[in-house]
């Protein structure tokens, strides 16, 4: 993703768990080019656009060059895509001057510091991930991203293994949270659901709803 920023481009992230037919409309909707994935799923699209499969020796090769380009505020930086579940999915273009604003004025309301060491739960399909990764980044903080064996079996010990101190959960998933099993775990921000009254038994942790 800072890759793509920083080279004037826009992300559109695709979730590996949704069904083929709609990824392969989400790129001909977007316009893309080029697809960055893993070697798990970098056959899927070799038909539909040009891929680039991130692997340890692909990046190995890599020589580092200056930003081609100059990179304006008002260029787009992320296309998130909303839910379709009434109708066919729209796109909401991010521009770089909002992420960096919104980044800003989260970091400062949700007091993300330097000493920040932040779960990376959202899928990266969600705008809460965009929220999650360029405002730690923006404050100095440490984004501590579980496995997806973790994140559906052992996300307590993934939190304690990484000594996380901060993030942002749905009431649903936190509620599975003992607070002895998650005793860094200080900052939790609730949001994306109704907040339930079993989420109480977190306490003592600093929690905001949103």
């Amino acid at each position: 993703m800072m890759a793509v920023l920083k080279a004037g481009g826009a992300c559109v992230h695709l979730g590996a768990t949704q069904p083929i037919a709609r990824l392969a409309q989400i790129v001909l909707d977007s316009g893309t080019k080029v697809l960055l994935a893993d070697p798990q799923h970098s056959e899927i699209f070799q038909d539909l656009v040009e891929v680039i499969t991130i692997a340890p020796e692909f990046l190995e090769n890599l020589h580092s060059r200056d930003p081609l380009l100059m990179v304006r505020p008002s260029n787009p930086a992320f296309v998130l895509l909303t839910s379709g579940s009434t109708r066919k999915p729209k796109g909401i273009i991010v521009e770089h001057g909002s992420l960096c604003s919104s980044s800003k004025a989260h970091g400062t309301n949700r007091k993300v510091e330097p000493h920040t060491r932040l779960l990376q739960f959202a899928a990266y399909t969600f705008d809460v991930s965009v929220a999650d990764i360029f405002t730690t980044l923006q404050r100095g903080g440490c984004i501590c991203v579980p496995s997806e064996e973790e994140r559906t079996n052992d996300l307590a010990g993934a939190i304690k293994r990484m000594n996380v101190n901060y993030g942002f959960l749905t009431p649903t998933v936190a509620g599975l949270l003992k607070p002895t099993d998650v005793p860094g775990l200080r900052t939790l921000i609730l949001g994306e659901e109704m907040l339930t009254r079993t989420i109480f038994k977190l306490e003592p942790l600093e929690w905001t709803s949103s």
